[in-house]
């Protein structure tokens, strides 16, 4: 069961990594179509801790069954 345990976790960092690469990717193609002259790096990690963020209101501020 432990076995189990660790392999998901592995799984969902996994997962995470990538939303999170593909999200930044997505905040320098922005950047890029703009054409502001905007360091493309800072907005890739700008867009990484974009998907952070959404992942944590996601999980934290759901709402639960018992709210009703």
């Amino acid at each position: 069961m432990i076995a189990l345990s660790i392999i998901s976790f592995i799984i969902g960092i996994i997962v995470y990594l990538c939303a999170g690469f593909v999200c930044g990717r997505i905040c320098v193609e922005i950047v890029r179509k703009k054409e502001v002259g905007a360091n493309e790096v800072l907005w890739f990690w700008a867009g990484f801790l974009l998907n952070f963020i959404a992942v944590f209101m996601t999980l934290v501020l759901k709402k639960n069954d018992s709210d009703k």
